[in-house]
């Protein structure tokens, strides 16, 4: 696998084991959010997981990689607005973007 398909990987990987823990763990919430939440970073840990265990040469990987993407990019525009006035939630969003950014544009240029 190239460095970017790595990072694609990784990023999925570390996104879809951490956004459903945060979630659980530090943020109380309603079930619809933390079953999308959940669902989203299931769906990036089966997507970067299937990349490594198939070099990323499965169409179905690429698939759930993008979805999974998809729906993490979705929640990083929606989720500002939940949090105004909170400053470090919306902090977290901006870094978000500077690593979904890459992984989006090495997603969509290798498909």
């Amino acid at each position: 696998m190239s460095f970017g398909e790595w990072y694609l990987a990784l990023f999925s990987i570390g996104v879809g084991v951490t956004l459903p823990a945060y979630w659980l763990v530090l943020e109380k919430t309603d079930r619809f959010h933390l079953a999308s939440e959940t669902a989203t970073g299931l769906l990036l840990l089966a997507g970067g997981i299937s990349m490594v265990a198939t070099s990323d040469d499965a169409g179905w990987a690429r698939v759930l990689s993008a979805i999974g993407l998809g729906m993490l990019a979705y929640a990083l525009i929606d989720s500002p607005g939940r949090y105004r006035g909170d400053r470090m939630k919306q902090l977290q969003f901006a870094v978000g973007w500077l690593f979904i950014v890459p992984a989006l544009v090495l997603r969509f240029t290798t498909l």
